[in-house]
C-alpha cells in the first residue's frame, strides 16, 4: 500500500545518532490480534524503517 503522506502521522521521540524513534500519533490501529494498541514506535536509520514496536494496553 502507498501512503504519500505518512510522516504527519509521526511524532519524533528520540534521536541517537542516524537512528530516529518515531511515534505513531493517528488513531487508525486500535487493535491489534484482538489486543488494545496503547502506541506504536517506528525506528528509522537513514530514512529506513528497521523496528517497528507495538505497546499493548494491560
Amino acid at each position: 500500500m502507498q501512503y504519500e503522506n505518512w510522516e504527519f502521522d509521526l511524532e519524533p521521540m528520540e534521536f541517537e545518532g542516524f537512528n530516529v524513534k518515531y511515534r505513531y500519533i493517528k488513531d487508525g490501529i486500535p487493535t491489534v490480534l484482538g489486543i488494545t494498541v496503547q502506541d506504536i514506535y517506528l525506528y528509522f536509520n537513514f530514512d529506513v524503517v528497521f523496528k517497528v514496536e507495538i505497546m499493548f494496553k494491560n
